[in-house]
Protein backbone atom coordinates (compact mmCIF):
# COMPACT_ATOMS: atom_id res chain seq x y z
CA UNK A 1 0.00 0.00 0.00
CA UNK A 2 1.53 3.28 -0.99
CA UNK A 3 0.69 6.82 0.90
CA UNK A 4 -0.95 9.22 -0.96
CA UNK A 5 0.72 12.03 0.28
CA UNK A 6 1.52 15.52 -1.60
CA UNK A 7 4.78 15.97 -2.75
CA UNK A 8 7.05 18.42 -0.20
CA UNK A 9 8.01 21.62 -1.84
CA UNK A 10 10.58 24.07 0.74
CA UNK A 11 9.32 27.71 0.65
CA UNK A 12 12.38 29.92 0.77
CA UNK A 13 12.31 32.86 3.48
CA UNK A 14 12.65 35.06 0.41
CA UNK A 15 9.30 33.83 -0.88
CA UNK A 16 7.25 34.19 2.39
CA UNK A 17 8.61 37.94 2.64
CA UNK A 18 8.19 39.07 -0.53
CA UNK A 19 8.72 42.82 -0.29
CA UNK A 20 6.18 43.52 -3.24
CA UNK A 21 3.48 41.98 -1.61
CA UNK A 22 4.11 43.47 1.88
CA UNK A 23 5.14 47.16 0.45
CA UNK A 24 1.03 48.08 0.69
CA UNK A 25 1.01 47.15 4.21
CA UNK A 26 3.74 48.98 4.96
CA UNK A 27 2.29 52.14 3.28
CA UNK A 28 -0.54 51.72 5.16
CA UNK A 29 1.34 51.58 8.33
CA UNK A 30 3.10 54.72 7.09
CA UNK A 31 -0.18 56.69 6.69
CA UNK A 32 -1.72 55.67 10.08
CA UNK A 33 1.95 56.36 12.37
CA UNK A 34 3.32 59.38 11.28
CA UNK A 35 -0.44 61.82 11.39
CA UNK A 36 -0.55 60.14 15.10
CA UNK A 37 3.28 61.60 15.77
CA UNK A 38 2.52 64.65 14.12
CA UNK A 39 0.00 65.50 16.94
CA UNK A 40 -0.38 69.22 17.40
CA UNK A 41 -0.33 69.89 21.30
CA UNK A 42 -3.48 71.79 22.08
CA UNK A 43 -2.96 74.99 22.90
CA UNK A 44 -3.20 76.26 26.67
CA UNK A 45 -6.06 78.77 27.82
CA UNK A 46 -4.92 81.74 28.05
CA UNK A 47 -6.50 83.97 31.34
CA UNK A 48 -5.30 87.39 33.17
CA UNK A 49 -6.40 87.33 36.90
CA UNK A 50 -8.16 90.00 38.41
CA UNK A 51 -8.63 89.73 42.70
CA UNK A 52 -9.24 91.54 45.81
CA UNK A 53 -6.36 89.33 47.58
CA UNK A 54 -6.01 90.36 51.15
CA UNK A 55 -9.86 91.09 51.43
CA UNK A 56 -10.65 87.27 53.31
CA UNK A 57 -8.82 83.98 53.80
CA UNK A 58 -10.39 82.34 51.08
CA UNK A 59 -9.36 84.87 48.22
CA UNK A 60 -5.10 83.71 49.17
CA UNK A 61 -6.29 80.39 49.48
CA UNK A 62 -7.73 80.52 45.87
CA UNK A 63 -4.66 82.26 45.00
CA UNK A 64 -3.00 79.22 46.03
CA UNK A 65 -4.85 77.12 44.62
CA UNK A 66 -4.97 78.85 41.57
CA UNK A 67 -0.70 79.04 41.43
CA UNK A 68 -0.92 75.00 41.58
CA UNK A 69 -2.33 74.92 38.48
CA UNK A 70 -0.85 77.52 36.78
CA UNK A 71 0.78 75.19 34.55
CA UNK A 72 -2.37 74.56 33.06
CA UNK A 73 -3.14 78.01 31.45
CA UNK A 74 -0.98 80.31 29.85
CA UNK A 75 -1.02 83.22 32.06
CA UNK A 76 -0.98 86.95 30.98
CA UNK A 77 -0.64 88.19 34.29
CA UNK A 78 -2.10 88.27 38.12
CA UNK A 79 -3.44 91.89 39.02
CA UNK A 80 -4.63 93.30 42.59
CA UNK A 81 -7.68 94.73 42.72
CA UNK A 82 -10.10 96.98 44.35
CA UNK A 83 -13.41 95.64 45.02
CA UNK A 84 -16.83 96.84 47.22
CA UNK A 85 -15.49 94.96 50.17
CA UNK A 86 -11.79 96.53 50.09
CA UNK A 87 -12.69 99.73 48.10
CA UNK A 88 -9.35 101.51 48.53
CA UNK A 89 -6.32 99.53 49.12
CA UNK A 90 -4.62 96.77 47.05
CA UNK A 91 -2.22 94.23 47.66
CA UNK A 92 0.06 93.29 45.37
CA UNK A 93 2.71 92.37 47.91
CA UNK A 94 0.33 89.15 48.88
CA UNK A 95 0.71 87.92 45.47
CA UNK A 96 4.37 88.40 45.00
CA UNK A 97 4.74 86.34 48.51
CA UNK A 98 2.72 83.30 47.17
CA UNK A 99 4.20 83.49 43.74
Amino acid sequence: MTSSLPDFHPIGISQILDLRRLLPLFLCLLLIVVPASAAVTPQKTRVMVLTDIGNEPDDAMSMIRFLLYANEFDVEGIVATTSIWQPKLVQPQLIRARV
